[in-house]
Order: structure tokens, then sequence, then C-alpha cells
């Protein structure tokens, strides 16, 4: 078995590339910048790394020739919802013309690989209490030009499987967790800070914006388990959530971190970190992944902010 990774070098990237090297797939990945791929050096030498650009389309034609892979991941993309509204043209670039060439690729090449397309719980936006859970067949009503950008990419790829004849499956995960996360995410945020406040190298107390936000986490390595059983046994054309039915508050998030440091921390509120634009409930529903390839996330949401934790302290001890 051969699979290709687009963005293998992210925080999801690297994690599924270990999955699937346990697994003794032979791993390609697609790397936009050969400097910044220290998230694998676990695995260095294990995989072969193709430097190139997913919004070129030669580039990805020259990957899966190089590959011939049999399932190829697309992770590439922009991932910050915040950061998109600074960046509209370039998010909708790497997130909706990067999926059209993938596709486009992969017909010029004659491939026959399954495609895994990710998507993000972005895409249902403007949700009220009522409607939650979220399920598969519920409205889209994107709230930034990062989920617009999803939703865009997602349709690509319902027409190129329903119209084109592509093997491609869709996934639209909620919040992911897990150590090695970017610290522009709330759990690795949380982490980083209380961490250095435990290492005495900040003082006891914590800006945080709104708390009162409520969303769905999964462990990222419970994530790319879901993403490989759905290329493994999905039915192609179809679209699920990957998440584990369960809200949390931002508050809560921050309180289990806190405790993890053993000391009291001040929280205090700052205006400046409460976003513009956001949505209050944000929880889906797994039945139907669960249904159709049997996958439930194994990981407790306890041990996943635990091993973020102990990522950051770690960091700290090492200098890094």
């Amino acid at each position: 078995m051969k699979a290709l990774i687009t963005g293998i070098d992210g925080f999801v990237g690297s994690h599924l590339t270990s999955l699937l090297l346990d697994e003794g797939t032979q791993v390609f990945g697609l790397v936009h910048d050969m400097g910044r791929v220290h998230r694998l050096q676990a695995v260095a030498g294990r995989v072969d790394l193709v430097q190139g650009d997913a919004t070129r389309s030669e580039d990805l034609v020259r990957v899966i020739e190089r590959a011939m892979p049999d399932e190829i991941y697309h992770l590439a993309g922009a991932a910050h919802v915040q950061g998109s509204w600074k960046t509209r043209r370039a998010t909708y670039e790497v997130n909706f013309l990067a999926a059209v060439n993938l596709f486009e690729a992969v017909k010029a090449v004659g491939s026959r690989a399954r495609i895994l397309v990710v998507g993000s719980s972005h895409e249902y936006g403007a949700a009220g209490p009522g409607e939650m859970p979220l399920r598969e067949d519920s409205p889209l009503r994107p709230l930034s030009p990062y989920a617009v950008s999803k939703v865009c990419q997602e349709m690509a790829a319902y027409q190129a499987s329903h119209a084109e004849g592509l093997d491609v499956v869709m996934a639209r995960p909620f919040n992911h967790a897990g150590p090695g996360q970017d610290t522009s995410f709330v759990c690795a945020d949380f982490a980083e800070r209380v961490a250095r406040i435990a290492r005495g190298e900040a003082p006891p107390a914590i800006e945080a914006g709104d708390l009162a936000p409520q969303r769905d986490f999964t462990d990222v390595r419970d994530v790319v388990r879901a993403y490989r059983l759905l290329l493994a046994r999905a039915p192609r054309g179809e679209v699920y959530n990957v998440c584990s039915g369960k809200p949390r508050s931002i508050g809560e998030v921050l309180n289990l971190m806190i405790g993890l440091a053993g000391r009291s921390i001040e929280v205090r509120e700052a205006r400046e970190r409460v976003r513009a634009v956001e949505i209050p409930l944000l929880v889906g529903s797994p039945e139907k992944i669960r249904k159709a390839v049997g996958w439930t996330p194994a990981i407790p949401f306890e041990r996943t902010l635990q091993d973020i934790y102990d990522f950051h302290l770690n960091l700290h001890r090492a200098g890094v």
C-alpha cells in the first residue's frame, strides 16, 4: 500500500504519517518548504518527501507520478479561521483551488487512488442551539473566509466524485488537538502559557478572551485513525463528521489545563482577545461515521490535555 499526503509536514500530517508507517504503508509527502519539516524528525528516512506547491498543477502531477499512490490524503491548506480575514484570497487559493488542481492532476496521471478531502466543522457556521448536534445534512452557513473556502473545496470534491468518477471521500473534522499543535490553537495556547507559569518563567496569571463558546474536541490521534478508516471502508462521494459529540466550553479547557499545573493561576479577561465573529456552540453527531466504518474516539479528553501540557513542559525544559 502506498499513500500520498499533501501537507505532510503539518500537525495532522505528521500524526497521520506515524499511523500509516506503523501499519506498513509506504508514505510519500508533498512539502511546500523543506526547511520546515521539524515535525517529521521522528520518521526521518522513512518517508519520501517531494518539494512542491499544492496550488501548482504541475507539482501535483509530478508527485503523483512519482508516488503512484493507492491513497491520497489531502491535508495541505490554510487552517486558521481568524487569520483568513486578513488572507482571504490566499485562503481561497490554497484551500479551494489546490483541491481543484489535485483532482485535475489525478485525472491527468490516470491515477485510480482513493482521495480523502478534509473540510471543517466551520462549514456549518451560524447554527442555533436547537440544531445541535450537527449532522452531515445540516445546512452550511459559513461565517469566515476560511469556512467559505472549505465549503467550496467540498463542493468541488462532490462534483469530482459524482460527476467525474473520482474516488473521493470527504471529512468534516470538528476541533482536534494533541501534542505538537501550533499555539495559535486554543489547547496548545493554554498549555504553552500554563507550562511557562509552572516553570516560573511567567507570573501566575493568564489573559483570555471569551471563555463561554463550546466546542467539540477530539484527539488528533483519533482523528487520523478516522481518516484511515474512511479511505479503507467508507463509500465514495460521502461526507462524514469526525467528532466526539460532546461539547466543552473554552473555560472548561482552561480550568482543566490550569489543574495540571497544580498551582493557583488567575484568569483575567482581555477584550482584545475576543473574536469579532464567534460561533457560540459547535458540536457534531458522530453517528454516521460510527455506522459506516466503526470509528469512535478512544482517547479521553483529559489525556489529550495532559499530553499537550507535557509536550510544552518538556519543550521548555529542553530550552526550546
